[in-house]
């Protein structure tokens, strides 16, 4: 845009447009450099050849102009077709609401643009100037300028205006002046052009033909209360013979408890300055008082200290509160609109107990603030609460007392039992005040309350439950587990093998439990050798350790242990009376010998003999392999198996009993036997598979009940199998009443409370963690290789499909009659029906042996188990119908292919896993889940097959466990096949959610509720 000493530029003119009024038109102009005079060539356009050499603000002022011209208003507000006509109907009203407006904006983007280009801007008066020098330029302000009034109360009152920017000030009268944007005002005022902040074109516009205003003496008061009142709040102003002063407040943050608007308890923040509240959303801006002395009057203002409030506001914040966005602090959970039952009080959930309770747990912090109460007619005690607790321990239970402390107030902590069981959080204190109690005790103390004796002013509690002592004690569990403070014993130098790192920590925590008096389960993964931790600790206490001296005691002998089933005794009980003689190193055997089951190497140096004898009972299938395990890693104890129809009774027994150091039995023979076995006092009491007892009501769990022993234990991989209800039988039978009444434990805890509820979750698991040690394979043994699960999913052809589906609607039809009932007929009617749907969707050959069709499972099966008999593994196949497996053993005894068998009527179980594990052509081992779920070692298998998915997934996982166990040095494959759109998938749906119950803790039989589920749904 160079030619010799001329130079093309951008300048804006100011015009007046006959209807617009004042306009910003950039113009291209010639600037010539010895003369300093730009000459418009052209007013500015887009289309101009001129525009693409300008730069990107200048290019943007042009198009803001141009959005104004003539043409594009008449496009945008008019229907004429040419400008002339659009010029001359154009209404005022059109004007002044929509064009001017836009106009308007129009020029806030170029006065904005101005600041960054320094375009000159010249006054144009008519359009034929095209001439300007440059010292014509309007003045550009950088900065805003401010109206500055000037009040006078003499003789008369008066007030006048200026204009300041920076030192220089501006005198409005006389000047020329060109409104350019209303409000906030930008304007040419003499040769300048100004932008303001905070005052408008027509507060200008008075001062421009009058150098003062005069107020009418009957005006003065109302002028000075309504105008200048407005222009001290607004502006800066003078004052001659009027005081206007800047006023100092010491500000005080003032925080009321009172119901908001929908009638919810809040906290109401404000900030008083002198005489004035102002809530904490009121925006910042100069406060003004009027003081009005008999007509004396002075105006103080002053400004609200910002930053001293946000740190108030930031105070509660960061306390844990929430603003509400109308200016109202409330607890999170309110915030959330998610209030729990301890958080309000009364009938209609509008009580305040989460903004009391927070008010007296910040004591120190509410020194900042002035605290009030406006909630009707009731007063709230908001100070705080302390407790004074003293805890004696009696070895067998443990005294607390306790004080409750409302600032001079103290009240007996038992006080509060009601309250707390039943969840009420507001207690009337002797003054009248109503004391909200903390959210805390409500978790802190309600298992004392519930597992803890009243007694006076104090509460009694037994020594199991010294978890719930810790809570109470400390407010919170401790994040060591028990047993883990062990005692520095060193596993027992008699057994026969090396223990693992984590076996090693198992039997130590056995022997803590036993020290102390604790019933305990061992819960570790199937296949991880708790029956190898077990005979370490009967070693420790027969061979290597000096137990209290003891011997069998008749049942009428042992009544002052405690009770029936009691684990800890008061005191040591003393054991040894009635003792008969003992077992003699040189005794014969032989004469006692009944054949089923003993093993009689007489290894006996080292034994404890004055100890009774440890029962352990389990499943029949187990007791060869407890009598294999003790041979093998403890042959210095004598062992005693009383099962077979040959079994000892009577004097019989009495002299087995004195002879030996571990009885084993099963479940069945405690059932038929127990009016022997509860006559007699064991040292120690050992449930294998404990899971045996889940049902509290069932005959076995009331049999063991009524054994004695000086110590408990339960093995089991699966300790919830089902139900809540397993767990209570279990730590009931161990630690008697640690879970309370079966009742109250069903009420206060449910399977979806302890899956969904973190805080019933905690409570439930701290009080059992100490007795149950859990370890899982991944965590104890990374060197076991990784177990592979792989869904395979069966697609039923068209006759099986019809087959299936016809039954099912059979089935339907006929329970649905009888949906509503809920006693046995039901409940059988139900199970008998969904055993029909499972067996049709393994194979309907099952259930119709003339059945010619295809299974799409049975086809799969044999598929994959070609394969695997090619690659020369071998595979373990469990279903839970012996009909089922039935079916595969004829297939294979047609191809010819050798197998091991072991069902429930199986007699020659080692016969067939020694099989399975020693002959290499036997690739295959058929197991029926119920027979073949415990006490079996397969190693030898590389592959394990679940044919049929059952309701409980502990189950299948105990069956996968003979593979997957600790010794197993290859890869394992675990299939499981289940038919599409059958009752299997819904089965797999129910397994999940046991497994997050057991999970949720360590980790009914099927409900009415779950079989409607599987059937219907």
């Amino acid at each position: 845009m160079m030619n010799g000493h001329m130079a093309e530029s951008l300048i804006i003119t100011l015009i007046h447009h006959p209807k617009f009024g004042y306009m910003l038109q950039p113009a291209f102009a010639l600037f010539r450099h010895e003369t300093e005079v730009y000459t418009i060539t052209e007013i500015a356009s887009i289309s101009s050849s001129t525009f693409p050499l300008l730069g990107d603000d200048e290019q943007e002022i042009v198009r803001c102009a141009e959005r104004y011209t003539d043409k594009n208003l008449m496009v945008s507000y008019s229907r004429e077709k040419s400008e002339a006509a659009f010029l001359q109907k154009v209404t005022e009203k059109d004007i002044d609401l929509y064009i001017r407006p836009f106009i308007e904006n129009r020029h806030k983007e170029i006065a904005a643009l101005l600041l960054k280009t320094n375009s000159p801007v010249f006054i144009r008066n008519k359009i034929q100037i095209r001439d300007f020098r440059i010292n014509q330029a309007l003045e550009q302000m950088k900065e805003p300028s401010r109206i500055v009034f000037i009040f006078r109360n003499k003789e008369i009152f008066t007030y006048t205006a200026k204009v300041q920017n920076g030192k220089s000030e501006i005198v409005l009268d006389g000047r020329f002046f060109a409104p350019l944007v209303s409000n906030p005002a930008l304007a040419v005022i003499g040769s300048q052009l100004h932008h303001f902040i905070d005052i408008g074109v027509k507060k200008l516009i008075p001062f421009l033909s009058k150098k003062q205003i005069t107020v009418p003496v009957n005006s003065v008061a109302t002028y000075i209360r309504k105008f200048v009142v407005q222009c001290v709040e607004n502006y800066e102003t003078i004052g001659e013979g009027l005081t206007i002063f800047e006023q100092k407040h010491d500000p005080v943050a003032v925080l009321t408890l009172e119901k908001g608007m929908d009638l919810l308890p809040v906290l109401h923040l404000r900030f008083q300055y002198g005489n004035n509240l102002f809530s904490m959303n009121k925006p910042y801006k100069k406060e003004v008082e009027l003081n009005d002395n008999g007509g004396d009057f002075s105006i103080g203002w002053y400004y609200r200290d910002r930053d001293w409030e946000e740190r108030h506001i930031q105070m509660l914040t960061d306390s844990g509160l929430c603003k509400t966005p109308i200016g109202h602090f409330v607890t999170t959970a309110m915030a959330a609109n998610l209030p729990d039952r301890l958080d309000y009080t009364d009938k209609n959930g509008t009580g305040p107990s989460g903004v009391v309770e927070w008010l007296n747990l910040h004591g120190d912090l509410l020194k900042n603030f002035e605290l009030k109460q406006s909630f009707g007619k009731v007063l709230y005690y908001t100070g705080e609460i302390d407790l004074e607790m003293d805890i004696s321990d009696n070895n067998d239970w443990f005294d607390i007392q306790c004080l409750a402390c409302f600032g001079e107030v103290t009240i007996p902590f038992v006080e509060f039992k009601n309250h707390i069981l039943n969840g009420i959080r507001e207690y009337v204190l002797p003054d009248g005040r109503i004391a909200i109690l903390p959210r805390e005790w409500f978790f802190r103390f309600d298992e004392l309350f519930r597992f803890g004796k009243v007694t006076g002013d104090s509460i009694r509690l037994g020594n199991t439950h010294f978890r719930v002592k810790e809570l109470a004690e400390n407010g919170r569990f401790s994040e060591i587990k028990t047993g883990e403070r062990l005692l520095s014993v060193e596993p027992p130098p008699s057994l026969n093998t090396t223990l693992r790192p984590y076996q090693e920590s198992g039997f130590r925590w056995l022997v803590y439990l036993q020290k102390n008096g604790f019933g305990g389960c061992l819960a570790d993964d199937m296949g991880l050798g708790k029956t190898l931790q077990t005979i370490a600790l009967l070693l420790h206490l027969y061979v290597d350790s000096s137990e209290t001296p003891g011997g069998i005691a008749m049942h009428g002998e042992v009544k002052s242990l405690g009770g029936s089933g009691t684990t800890r005794a008061q005191g040591k009980p003393d054991i040894r009376r009635g003792v008969p003689q003992q077992l003699s190193l040189f005794d014969n055997f032989a004469e006692d010998t009944v054949g089923d089951g003993e093993k009689t190497a007489d290894r006996q140096s080292g034994l404890n003999k004055n100890l009774p004898p440890t029962l352990i009972v389990m499943p029949t299938s187990l007791v060869h392999n407890w009598l294999n395990e003790l041979n093998k890693f403890a042959p210095q104890l004598k062992v005693y198996a009383h099962y077979g129809s040959n079994r000892l009774q009577g004097d019989g027994f009495r002299r087995r009993m004195n002879r030996c150091q571990v009885i084993l039995t099963s479940y069945g023979v405690v059932r038929q036997d127990i009016d022997l076995l509860s006559h007699y006092h064991f040292y120690y009491l050992v449930l294998d598979e404990s899971q045996n007892i889940k049902n509290p009501e069932s005959k076995i769990f009331e049999c063991v009940k009524q054994l004695y022993s000086s110590g408990k234990l339960a093995l089991t991989g699966t300790p919830i199998e089902n139900s809540l209800s397993d767990l209570w039988s279990q730590m009931d039978f161990l630690n008697e009443g640690i879970l309370g009444k079966r009742s109250t434990f069903k009420a206060r805890f449910n399977e979806r409370d302890v899956i969904n509820d973190e805080e019933a979750c905690l409570k439930l698991f701290k009080i059992i963690d100490p007795f149950i040690l859990r370890r899982t394979k991944e965590e104890v043994a990374p060197e076991l290789p990784p177990l592979t699960e792989e869904t395979v999913y069966c697609e039923m052809e068209e006759e099986q499909a019809a087959c299936y589906n016809e039954e099912k609607s059979k089935i339907r039809n006929v329970l649905l009659e009888q949906w509503n009932k809920a006693d046995k007929s039901y409940t059988a009617a139900a199970l008998s029906s969904l055993t029909r749907l499972r067996l049709l969707a393994n194979h309907p050959a099952i259930s119709f042996p003339g059945y010619e069709g295809s299974s799409a499972k049975f086809d799969q099966v044999i598929s994959q188990a070609e394969t695997i008999f090619a690659g020369k593994y071998k595979v373990l196949i469990f279903s839970s119908f012996v009909k089922h497996l039935q079916l595969f053993a004829d297939y294979f005894d047609r191809c010819g292919w050798r197998y091991a068998w072991l069902t429930g009527s199986t007699t020659d179980r080692q016969g067939e896993i020694e099989k399975f594990n020693n002959d290499d052509n036997v690739q295959t081992f058929f197991i029926s889940l119920k027979a073949g779920g415990t006490g079996l070692n397969l190693t030898a298998a590389d592959y394990v097959f679940i044919l049929d998915p059952w309701w409980n997934p502990a189950a299948e996982m105990q069956a996968v466990s003979r593979a997957h166990r600790i010794g197993q040095d290859r890869k394992v494959t675990l299939y499981r096949f289940i038919t599409k759109n059958t009752v299997e998938e819904k089965i797999q749906r129910l397994q999940h959610y046991k497994s997050s119950l057991s999970d949720a803790l360590i980790r009914s039989q099927l409900s009415i509720e779950e079989m409607k589920e599987l059937l219907f749904k």
